[in-house]
């Protein structure tokens, strides 16, 4: 028996997939969720996806402090995808790179922003740094769009905008002349 870095319950591990020259797949029995032997220690196993593995347990990579305690994997903020204050829940520990989030509304895959570490922009890599000056810009603009004549701006984003795109809504939000 080994602790769930999905569930934090000690539990029965099944094989699914027996490799040789690289990490062989679990599933716990308690949530029926992907798991791999941690790399560091014996105790824990690490959460695996199909977008990666985790190489260490919810101990070992500092999720938690002790086995046996449920940490809230819940973080508050506004999503890229869907333009909505939601919650966020970890489906990936990064150690180097950006944790990977879930959009509880949208169902998308999320990463904490660079710009401003409350936000979340899109969760692919491709698309982090467009997704995020969009989302500011967009923010940005809601919150200073007041001129004199007191003209009220109203905002409809698609979520496959592209960045050339972009450049325009931009230079059409902030030129209110």
């Amino acid at each position: 028996m080994k602790w769930c870095s999905w569930c934090f319950d000690k539990t029965h591990h099944t094989i699914t997939e027996r490799h040789l020259l690289s990490k062989s797949r679990y599933k716990c029995d308690s949530c029926s969720s992907e798991t791999v032997a941690c790399s560091y220690c014996t105790k824990g196993m690490a959460r695996s996806t199909k977008d990666g593995t985790d190489w260490l347990c919810a101990k070992c990579d500092k999720t938690i402090a002790e086995w046996g305690e449920k940490p809230n994997l819940k973080e508050k903020g506004d999503c890229s995808w869907c333009l909505e204050s939601t919650d966020h829940l970890l489906i990936q520990y990064r150690y180097l790179k950006r944790n990977i989030y879930k959009c509880c509304d949208c169902k998308k895959r999320t990463v904490r922003c660079r710009l401003c570490g409350d936000a979340f922009a899109r969760g692919h890599a491709s698309a982090d740094e467009e997704c995020e000056l969009l989302l500011h810009t967009v923010s940005n603009t809601r919150e200073h769009s007041c001129t004199s004549r007191k003209d009220y701006i109203s905002i409809e984003i698609l979520t496959d905008i592209n960045i050339a795109l972009h450049d325009g809504v931009v230079g059409g939000l902030v030129d209110s002349s």
